[in-house]
């Protein structure tokens, strides 16, 4: 199986790290549970990023275990670029116009 080379957006990354941030004073065990999460999604995608089906326009959404999070992501060829980690309550518009 090949392997993908993923990138993460600057975006993405500011995306990461107001979540964590916020969940930090509420609760230091979910801030570390919710970056092994994202540490795993991302190694997942490195081994197949055509887990998920084509969600939104050109993004597909691998939906974050135990968190309302997914990572919005974009397939061009071997590399899988992430553009956000998407909360459900947020607006969509936040991230849809995002490309990579």
């Amino acid at each position: 199986m090949s392997r993908y080379r993923v990138i993460v957006t600057e975006d993405a990354a500011n995306d990461f790290r107001e979540a964590y941030d916020y969940l930090v004073p509420r609760s230091p065990r979910a801030a570390q549970g919710l970056a092994q999460v994202v540490a795993a999604a991302l190694e997942a995608l490195c081994d197949d990023a055509h887990l998920f089906a084509v969600w939104n326009g050109p993004h597909r959404r691998f939906p974050l275990a135990q968190f309302p999070y997914g990572l919005l992501y974009v397939l061009r060829g071997d590399e899988v670029i992430v553009v956000a980690l998407a909360h459900p309550k947020r607006d969509p518009r936040t991230w849809s116009r995002r490309r990579p």
